[in-house]
């Protein structure tokens, strides 16, 4: 699980990749779940209003980065 905020476009960045949240959803906070068993990422918008409700933003397939990606 990564917690990420978008830009000022929407876009949240996970695994070196940017993620179009929409327009919407600008310098906002996102909850990212990665299924590495499936090859999905999801991303939950997450609200201060009403914590109990994150609606899914997002949902896309991904290749997990190989080792050694980040070095």
């Amino acid at each position: 699980i990564f917690i990420r905020r978008t830009s000022d476009h929407g876009i949240a960045k996970v695994f070196g990749r940017e993620h179009p949240m929409g327009e919407h959803w600008c310098h906002r906070l996102v909850r990212c779940e990665a299924d590495l068993a499936a090859g999905t990422l999801r991303f939950f918008g997450l609200r201060r209003a009403d914590p109990s409700r994150q609606p899914l933003l997002l949902e896309t397939s991904f290749t997990p980065p190989r080792a050694g990606f980040y070095e």
